[in-house]
This record gives C-alpha cells, sequence and structure tokens, in this order.
C-alpha cells in the first residue's frame, strides 16, 4: 500500500522573490497560519498550516477557524 499524497496548488498569491511578500496578504483568511497573522518570519511550512484547514473544513463541513476580516 502507497502512502496518501495530496497536493493543494494555488498560486492567487505566489511571488517570485520572499522580499515582495512583506506587508502583502499571503493566505486566505480562514487558512492564515500563525506566523502570518503576527507577522513572524515563515517558510513552506504555513502551506502545510492551510492543508490542515482544509482537511478539517472537509471533514466538518464548516471552516476550523471562520473569519470575515
Amino acid at each position: 500500500m502507497q502512502p496518501l499524497k495530496v497536493k493543494v496548488i494555488d498560486f492567487g498569491i505566489s511571488f517570485d522573490d520572499p522580499e515582495e511578500m512583506i506587508g502583502e496578504t499571503l493566505q486566505t483568511l480562514c487558512y492564515r497560519s500563525p506566523e502570518i497573522l503576527y507577522e513572524d518570519p515563515f517558510s513552506g511550512n504555513i502551506d502545510v498550516w492551510s492543508l490542515g484547514c482544509i482537511a478539517a473544513e472537509l471533514s466538518m463541513g464548516t471552516p476550523l477557524f471562520p473569519a470575515k476580516d
């Protein structure tokens, strides 16, 4: 049995240079990681956070962290 592979692809907020990301919205609000909310340094791990939020939403039928602003 092979391990489960998941690909979530969204280039809606993509940048070539990480320096361009300062002060910009980097993730959809419901899936935004703590690093982004607190404006801390971040890595690709923010995508793992978003994937977890998406999986929870698919399982529960409602966003884990519903947000309007």
